[in-house]
């Protein structure tokens, strides 16, 4: 859990590596000497997207194409303001397409509530209309615990067993 996932040209997912802490400092310490020297602004430049020489049906072409680096890259390069930019200004315009042209999804762990609302959002009936209030006052009036031992009967896709199993932290039974 946690990790980014990032979609390639081929469709596959592929799994992110993480940047370690002594690279993030050193491009952090880079980035405030470049910031010192840079004297030039971007107000010469027209905002009215016609710097652009990538039509948007081309633009959906690519994606269907290529990776969505490659379409970022595709933008870059096509760009007829992108170079005269300053350095900030490129990397925000750089992290804008990449928002924009990039899937990329980041897996977490679930937890009750997460699952209580997502069941709640797609198939209500499932859950018998079960919301993470109600479920937090179920476990609270029957004084689930550690150490416990509990006799449930359970209609809502095993929510309540697995938030008083959540409650009682391993320790205990539950029938």
């Amino acid at each position: 859990y946690g990790a980014p996932l990032r979609r390639s040209e081929g469709g596959q997912w592929s799994r992110l590596r993480r940047c370690t802490q002594d690279s993030g400092a050193v491009a952090a310490s880079e980035v405030t000497a470049d910031a010192d020297e840079v004297y030039e602004s971007n107000r010469h430049l027209a905002q009215d997207n016609s710097a652009q020489a990538l039509s948007p049906s081309e633009v959906s072409e690519l994606k269907g194409r290529c990776s969505g680096e490659a379409v970022v890259e595709a933008l870059a390069n096509n760009s007829a303001t992108f170079a005269s930019k300053t350095k900030f200004a490129q990397e925000k315009y750089l992290k804008k397409k990449q928002q924009k042209h990039v899937q990329q999804v980041t897996l977490l762990r679930p937890t009750v509530m997460e699952l209580c609302e997502t069941y709640m959002k797609q198939s209500r009936n499932k859950v018998c209309g079960l919301r993470f209030d109600y479920l937090s006052s179920v476990l609270c009036q029957a004084d689930v615990r550690a150490g416990g031992r509990y006799l449930v009967l359970d209609s809502a896709c095993g929510l309540v067993v697995g938030a008083m199993a959540q409650q009682m932290a391993g320790l205990g039974q539950v029938f």
